[in-house]
């Protein structure tokens, strides 16, 4: 809400609430650039949204950077990609159907990531 705030008067605009799946959508996002990376899409968003309701396109959040980078880091796009993954093997590592072999690691190269990124792969089972 602060960054809505902020960067609405300075464009000018006036939002009277934000959309509901729009606060889903950032509420369930990891924020792997933190704050910074939050207030480049509440600033893209209040530059691209037409008032009165702020919402954010999906495939925006997907595209916002770091600021005056002009692209995600690769930790944030390899630890995005570990995270799909998971997601999509129920947080399963191990065997044939695991998140390990679909992204081409050693289970236990996968679990060392796991611990370096800071994942909780029993969030995704």
């Amino acid at each position: 809400m602060h960054f809505l705030k902020t960067y609405s008067q300075k464009s000018g605009k006036s939002f009277t609430h934000v959309d509901r799946q729009t606060v889903a959508r950032c509420l369930e996002y990891d924020w792997p650039g933190n704050v910074r990376e939050l207030e480049n899409l509440v600033e893209r968003g209040v530059i691209l949204c037409p008032p009165p309701v702020f919402s954010i396109n999906p495939q925006a959040q997907a595209e916002v950077t770091a600021p005056g980078s002009g692209f995600n880091t690769l930790k944030s796009i390899v630890r995005a990609h570990i995270i799909r993954t998971l997601k999509a093997t129920r947080g399963k590592i191990y065997g044939d159907d695991g998140a390990a072999r679909l992204l081409g690691l050693k289970p236990s190269t996968l679990q060392a990531k796991l611990k370096k990124l800071a994942i909780d792969r029993t969030a995704y089972t």
